[in-house]
């Protein structure tokens, strides 16, 4: 993908997988990993090359399109609620997620068959939720936004529709 800056890994026991900060002033990237991803880079290998490819629009537009992060520091004073924020943060963070959108097209352009596998997986996973009754995972705001955005992944780039059957 040509990335100009140097990329440093720190482990984050509180991240899910990965995720990525930019820093456009002294030009470097920081992708947090779960210790998980460093122990099964394999099975993390669609999440770290998503990170990547946010690394590319960060060099090439603008560091926006790395991450929404906040500091402590944002939300300590005594004067902010910190439900609030978190709610207002949340809120933010959906709102900012259309920038998935610009990342998968990257990721789709230079790793069609991570973004087939990445569909494969994501529907499996779905599906498996449903079939075992989970629906208040599923009707998680992040988990309803992902899979509007599968569905619209397979559609966009010709991909099969994931078939599966209930077990009777």
């Amino acid at each position: 993908m040509g990335l100009q800056w140097p990329i440093e890994y720190k482990v984050k026991q509180d991240e899910a997988t990965c995720r990525i900060t930019s820093d456009s002033k002294k030009q470097i990237h920081e992708v947090w990993v779960h210790p998980d991803v460093l122990r099964k880079p394999e099975f993390y290998k669609v999440d770290t090359v998503h990170e990547l490819c946010h690394a590319k629009l960060s060099e090439e537009i603008d560091p926006t399109f790395s991450t929404i992060y906040f500091t402590k520091k944002s939300w300590q004073p005594t004067n902010i609620d910190r439900k609030l924020f978190d709610q207002k943060a949340q809120m933010l963070y959906l709102a900012w997620s259309h920038v998935d959108i610009w990342v998968n097209d990257l990721l789709h352009q230079y790793f069609p068959d991570l973004t087939k596998a990445d569909v494969e997986s994501f529907s499996k996973s779905v599906f498996g939720l449903a079939q075992t009754g989970h629906w208040e995972l599923l009707q998680t705001p992040e988990n309803i936004l992902a899979i509007a955005t599968t569905i619209t992944e397979i559609k966009r780039y010709n991909l099969p529709m994931p078939k599966f059957s209930f077990n009777k």
